[in-house]
């Protein structure tokens, strides 16, 4: 009979456990929230929801419009974000050119019905009525 000398067989043991111990039952869910024109969006909120066990996670985008969802238990989710508003808040330091001529239409054709520009250098606030 032959036997399995420790040398080989703890190491062997001991790979095997490393091996099952990285397996996991969770996942995750990652993306970019971008504008009509491929523009990321920044601070977006996101909320992923498993409606077959009633969980839901809220996030909030980054800079460059990323997301990320760890540890989510595995199944079916769905990840959205809000695509409407009653009302839009813009904060410009040197962006309110861009803010009232490239995104003052994307949100009059997406309907919102009023958005706001707070200029923070001249500290003024513009009005729009989403018909621009």
């Amino acid at each position: 009979m032959r036997r399995f000398a420790p040398k080989v067989l703890f190491p062997a043991i001991f790979l095997l456990a490393c091996a099952l111990q990285a397996q996991t039952f969770r996942g995750g869910i990652e993306g970019t929230v971008t504008d009509s024109t491929g523009a990321a969006v920044a601070g977006a909120e996101v909320t992923v929801s498993n409606p077959a066990t009633g969980l839901t996670r809220p996030a909030t985008t980054g800079d460059q419009g990323y997301y990320f969802f760890n540890e989510l238990p595995l199944g079916d989710y769905s990840a959205n974000h809000p695509t409407n508003a009653d009302l839009v808040i813009e904060i410009a330091g040197s962006s309110q050119r861009r803010d009232r001529h490239v995104k003052g239409p994307l949100y009059a054709r997406a309907g919102v019905p009023e958005y706001w520009i707070v200029d923070v250098g001249r500290q003024v606030l513009a009005v729009a009525d989403g018909k621009e």
